[in-house]
């Protein structure tokens, strides 16, 4: 009786420090630099490594391109067929004193768009993560953090807010919104991205430690009532 009670104590000893160490995991900053489209241009993509906290396009006609209303600037794209709109972030360079580790992903942005009544075009925002410096002829072949879709047209500047969860610590994370508004033919559609934003809350590798050890003394209880 008294081996029970020091492994139920064990394990709720366990359970607090657990939850102790994960809560005191923070939100990190805005990891994407030119978050609102205000400082810098977007540049075409070329060949070789991409450059953390730049905003790349592939080098296409009718592409996105920076527009301005009322002293505000944001990404805008009109009708054209899939159009990719990324930007490359190293966690150690947009976040100095951190390393990667597992943990949550938010991403955040705000939007504007006619997709159009009749076959209406759409766009998709992904999270990629890699655990090495992604390049241009693999920007979109990291591991898949998260994807959003399913979103419609909003005359208003409107926010969209999601969080996943990485299951691995990744160096390195592509933002990638890509556009598939129609052809010519599909008549006049539009997409505009501004304000995005890009965080991490990393759970500590103490605290997976304390989940295994955790999962090992509830076994260990089991196996101890059974006998």
């Amino acid at each position: 009786m008294k081996m029970k009670k020091a492994i139920i104590g064990m394990l709720a000893g366990l359970f607090l420090l657990s939850f102790a160490v994960v809560s005191q995991a923070g939100l990190s900053p805005n990891l994407l630099s030119n978050y609102d489209f205000e400082t810098t241009g977007l540049t075409k993509i070329e060949s070789g490594n991409l450059s953390s906290g730049r905003w790349y396009i592939e080098d296409y006609s009718r592409n996105w391109s920076r527009d301005s209303y009322n002293g505000n600037d944001y990404a805008h794209i009109i009708t054209s067929y899939s159009r990719h709109l990324f930007q490359a972030v190293s966690i150690s360079t947009a976040w100095p004193g951190h390393t990667a580790t597992a943990g949550e992903v938010k991403v955040s942005f705000d939007y504007q768009s006619y997709l159009g009544l009749i076959f209406p075009g759409s766009f998709t925002v992904t999270v990629y993560g890699y655990n090495s410096q992604p390049t241009a002829s693999n920007f979109t072949n990291g591991i898949i953090i998260g994807t959003i879709t399913g979103l419609g047209s909003v005359e208003t500047w409107t926010n969209v807010s999601r969080s996943f969860m990485a299951d691995a610590g990744y160096s390195w994370y592509v933002i990638d919104f890509l556009s598939e508004l129609g052809g010519v033919g599909a008549g006049i559609r539009y997409l505009n991205i501004d304000n995005v934003s890009l965080q991490v809350t990393p759970i500590p590798a103490a605290a997976w430690l304390l989940a295994t050890g955790l999962i090992g003394l509830v076994g260990v209880r089991r196996r101890w009532i059974k006998s």
